[in-house]
C-alpha cells in the first residue's frame, strides 16, 4: 500500500487517536473515587480501550469497589464490562498486568470459573519469566477470590520462585507463604527450609512488618507436614512482642489458637502479655459495671474469628469453620508494583505506630468486645496452654460469657465448660446456673461428643444441676443411647455417677433415691448396647467406665465384664497409676474376680510405678488386689513395704509444712495394714511402729482440728 493511500492515512491518525484516548483515560483513573465514575469513563469507548489500559481499569477497580451484597448487585453491569475486557486482551498481558487483573476482578469477588481458568493458563505462559513479587500477588489474589488453583500450577511456581525465595522481599515472601497457606498447599521441604531461613533472617533484622509476621505464622500453623522449630518460634515471637500491646483482640486471639495448633508454649511473660492485651475485648462495660452496648449487639452476631488450623492433640471445634477472620491481608497491587513503597524503611518506632493506627481504624469497622463464638475459643486456648489468668481478668470473663450464653450454639457452650474445667477455675453458682438452663434448652439439639464433654465438664466443676435438668438429660440420651459412640461413653457415664449419689437440690424437694433409680436406669439402658465398643475405648476410658458402674453398684452381664477385663488387660501398659487403681477398684466392687493371669500382669505393671501412685490410689490398689484374693510375690511385697515406710516416715505435721498435701490419712495406713494381713505377709517390726506412730499422730492432729 502506498504511503499517500488514503487508507494508511486514516489507519494511522486511528492509531494516534486510540493512543492518545488510552492516556486520557489512564490520567482520568488516577482522579477517580466512585465505581460508578469508571462505569461512565468506559462506557461506550471499550473497543478503544487497549491492554495497559485495561490492567489499569482492574488495578483501580480493586481500590473503588469495596465488595458488598448490595454492591454487587449494583455493579454487576460494570464488573461483567470489564471482564470481558479482560478476556479480550488476556494474550496481551504480561504477568504483572495479568496480577492487576486478577486483584481487581478478586476484589469484587468475580467467581466465574471459565474466567479465572484463563487467567491461570495465560499465567503458565508467562510463568518462566515472573518473579517471586509477581508470584506472590497472582498468588494472592486467587485466595482472596476463594479459588484454589491445580496442583501442577502450584508446583510449577513453586519451582520458578524456589531459587529466588532467599532475597525475596518481607512483602512477598509473607503473602505468597499466605496463599499458600489459603490453597492448603504443601510445598517441598527445600522450599520450606528456604523460607524458614529468609523469615528467620528478616525476623532478626526487625524487617518484617506485624501484618507479615501474622501472615507467615498463618501459613506455617496450616502447613502442619513442616512444622517450624523451636528457635524459628521464640523468633517470632520475640519479633511480634512490641505489637502486641496495640493489636486488635481478635487478631490476638487468631495468634493464640496458631500457637496452640502448633503446640508451641511460650514465655510466661510473653504469654501474659497477650493474655491481658486480650482482656481489652473484656472491657466493653458501662459505669454502672454491666456489659455494654456493643457487646450485646454482638454477643448474637455470627461474626468470629476463624481457627484455620489443625489443632492437635485438642480437636478444632467445628462452628469455627465458617466464622469470619480479622488476620490482615496482603495488597495485591502493592505486591506487583514495581515501584512500590518500601514500608520495611521505616523505622521500628514508627512501623510500631503505623500498626496502631491500622488497629485503631479496625476498631472502628469491628468491636473489640468478643462474642460468644470468640469467647468459647478463647478458654479453650486457655485449657490448651495450661494457662489460668488472674482472678480479675476470670471476673471480667465470666461477666461478659454471662451476656453472651444465651446465643452460645452446643458446641460453643460445650466448649466453654470444658475449658474453664479443664483449667481448673470454679466460676459462680449465677454462672453454673446459666449455663446449665441454657445446656437444658439445648439439649435435643447436642450431639453425643458435644452432650458428653459438657457432662464430664460439670462434674470436674462440682456443679449439680437442679432436677429439671436431670429428667431433660435422662430423656434426651434414653432417646440417643444409639448414636454414643466410644469416646463419649466414658465421660457420660462418669458424669451420670457423679449425679446419683449427690443430694437432691433443695428446690426441687425431690427425693434421693428417686435420682439415683433415674439414673441408675439410665447408665443401665447406655452399658447394655455398648458391649462391642469395648475395644475401640481408650485405656482411661475402660478404667471410667469401670469406676462409674461401682460407684452406682450396677453390675453388668457377665459377658460385658469379661470383654471389659480383656480390653483392659491389654491397655495396662498404656494406663496411668490413678487408671490403674480405678480398674482395680471397680473390678473388686463389681465382685467379678478376674482370672490369675489377669491378676499376675496387673501386679507386675503395678509393681512398674509404685512411686507414681498417690496415697488414695495406693490405698484402692492395694484393697483391691485384698479382696480379689490374690496373693503377690514376696518381692512385691517388699517393695510395697518399704513404699509405705517411706510414706510414713513424713509425719502428717512435716507433711503441712511442705509442698506435698497430707493426703495419708490414719484410715489409708489402716487399709494397707489390713492388705498386708489378708496377703498373709509379716511386715519388719520397724515398719510396724512406723505406721502406728504415723496412725496416732494423724488422730492427734485430727483431734486438734476438730476442737480448733
Amino acid at each position: 500500500m502506498r504511503q499517500d493511500d488514503p487508507r494508511s492515512i486514516a489507519n494511522e491518525d486511528d492509531m494516534l487517536w486510540r493512543a492518545r484516548f488510552n492516556e486520557e483515560v489512564c490520567l482520568a483513573l488516577e482522579c477517580l473515587s466512585e465505581w460508578q465514575d469508571l462505569r461512565r469513563l468506559i462506557s461506550g469507548y471499550s473497543e478503544d480501550l487497549n491492554h495497559v489500559t485495561v490492567g489499569r481499569i482492574c488495578a483501580k477497580l480493586a481500590t473503588l469497589i469495596h465488595v458488598t451484597a448490595q454492591e454487587q448487585s449494583d455493579c454487576i453491569l460494570l464488573v461483567e464490562n470489564v471482564a470481558r475486557l479482560t478476556t479480550h486482551h488476556m494474550a496481551a498481558f504480561n504477568f504483572d498486568q495479568l496480577a492487576q487483573v486478577a486483584a481487581g476482578m478478586a476484589a469484587c469477588k468475580y467467581g466465574a470459573r471459565d474466567y479465572w481458568d484463563a487467567v491461570l493458563q495465560m499465567s503458565s505462559r508467562r510463568l518462566p519469566a515472573s518473579s517471586v513479587s509477581q508470584v506472590a500477588a497472582l498468588s494472592t489474589s486467587l485466595a482472596m477470590a476463594d479459588l484454589v488453583p491445580s496442583l501442577n500450577w502450584l508446583q510449577a511456581c513453586e519451582r520458578q520462585v524456589g531459587d529466588q525465595l532467599l532475597h525475596a522481599d518481607p512483602e512477598s515472601l509473607a503473602a505468597l507463604m499466605w496463599a499458600w497457606g489459603c490453597f492448603n498447599h504443601t510445598p517441598s521441604k527445600r522450599t520450606m527450609d528456604r523460607v524458614k531461613m529468609r523469615s528467620r533472617n528478616l525476623m532478626k533484622m526487625q524487617q518484617l512488618a506485624p501484618a507479615q509476621l501474622l501472615q507467615l505464622l498463618f501459613c506455617v500453623s496450616r502447613l502442619t507436614d513442616h512444622h517450624p522449630s523451636e528457635s524459628w518460634m521464640l523468633g517470632w515471637a520475640t519479633a511480634f512482642a512490641p505489637f502486641v500491646t496495640v493489636t486488635h483482640p481478635c487478631i490476638l486471639l487468631e495468634v493464640l489458637v496458631s500457637l496452640v495448633s502448633l503446640q508451641f508454649q511460650p514465655s510466661e511473660i510473653w504469654l501474659e502479655n497477650l493474655i491481658q492485651s486480650l482482656g481489652k475485648g473484656l472491657h466493653e462495660t458501662r459505669l454502672d459495671g454491666s456489659p455494654g452496648e456493643a457487646l450485646r449487639e454482638r454477643a448474637g452476631s455470627g461474626v468470629g474469628v476463624s481457627l484455620k488450623v489443625l489443632a492437635q492433640p485438642h480437636q478444632q471445634p467445628a462452628w469455627l469453620a465458617s466464622s469470619g477472620s480479622a488476620m490482615p491481608l496482603p495488597d495485591p497491587l502493592l505486591i506487583a508494583s514495581l515501584h512500590k513503597p518500601k514500608t520495611l524503611s521505616l523505622p521500628h518506632d514508627r512501623r510500631h505506630a503505623v500498626w496502631q493506627q491500622q488497629q485503631q481504624l479496625l476498631n472502628a469497622h469491628r468491636p473489640e468486645v468478643f462474642c460468644a463464638s470468640e469467647l468459647a475459643q478463647l478458654v479453650w486456648c486457655l485449657d490448651a496452654l495450661e494457662y489460668l489468668p488472674d482472678p480479675r481478668w476470670m471476673s471480667c470473663y465470666i461477666t461478659h460469657t454471662e451476656v453472651c450464653l444465651p446465643h452460645a450454639t452446643s458446641a460453643m457452650l460445650a466448649d466453654m465448660l470444658h475449658g474453664l474445667a479443664g483449667i481448673d477455675f470454679v466460676p459462680d453458682d449465677q454462672f453454673m446456673s446459666l449455663a446449665s438452663n441454657r445446656l437444658q434448652d439445648l439439649l435435643p439439639m447436642m450431639s453425643s461428643d458435644e452432650l458428653a464433654r459438657s457432662l464430664r465438664a460439670l462434674s470436674r466443676i462440682g456443679f449439680l444441676p437442679p432436677w429439671s435438668f436431670v429428667e431433660a438429660l435422662t430423656c434426651r440420651l434414653n432417646a440417643m443411647h444409639d448414636t454414643v459412640g466410644p469416646m463419649g461413653l466414658p465421660d457420660i457415664v462418669v458424669s451420670l455417677a457423679y449425679l446419683a449419689p449427690n443430694s437432691a437440690d433443695a428446690s426441687g424437694g425431690v427425693a434421693l433415691e428417686q435420682r439415683q433409680i433415674l439414673l441408675r436406669d439410665c447408665v443401665a439402658r447406655l452399658t447394655a448396647d455398648s458391649q462391642h465398643m469395648l475395644p475401640h475405648m481408650l485405656p482411661e476410658g475402660l478404667a471410667h467406665m469401670g469406676w462409674a458402674l461401682a460407684m452406682i453398684q450396677l453390675k453388668p452381664p457377665a459377658p460385658w465384664l469379661h470383654e471389659w477385663l480383656v480390653c483392659s488387660r491389654a491397655h495396662f501398659k498404656l494406663m496411668n497409676a490413678r487408671d490403674l487403681a480405678n480398674l482395680g477398684w471397680a473390678t473388686a466392687c463389681l465382685q467379678h474376680r478376674p482370672g490369675s493371669v489377669w491378676l499376675e500382669e496387673y501386679s507386675q505393671e503395678v509393681a512398674r510405678r509404685f512411686q507414681a501412685f498417690d496415697d488414695q490410689s495406693l490405698t484402692d490398689m492395694c484393697w483391691a488386689l485384698a479382696r480379689c484374693g490374690f496373693t503377690p510375690s514376696d518381692d512385691w511385697m517388699e517393695v510395697l513395704e518399704a513404699d509405705i515406710e517411706l510414706r510414713c516416715s513424713v509425719t502428717p505435721d512435716e507433711r503441712q509444712t511442705t509442698a506435698q498435701a497430707a493426703t495419708l490419712t490414719a484410715h489409708h495406713v489402716a487399709v494397707l495394714m489390713w492388705a498386708l494381713q489378708v496377703f498373709k505377709y509379716v511386715p519388719q517390726e520397724d515398719f510396724v511402729n512406723a505406721a502406728n506412730q504415723y496412725i496416732a499422730a494423724a488422730n492427734r492432729r485430727n483431734q486438734l482440728t476438730s476442737v480448733v
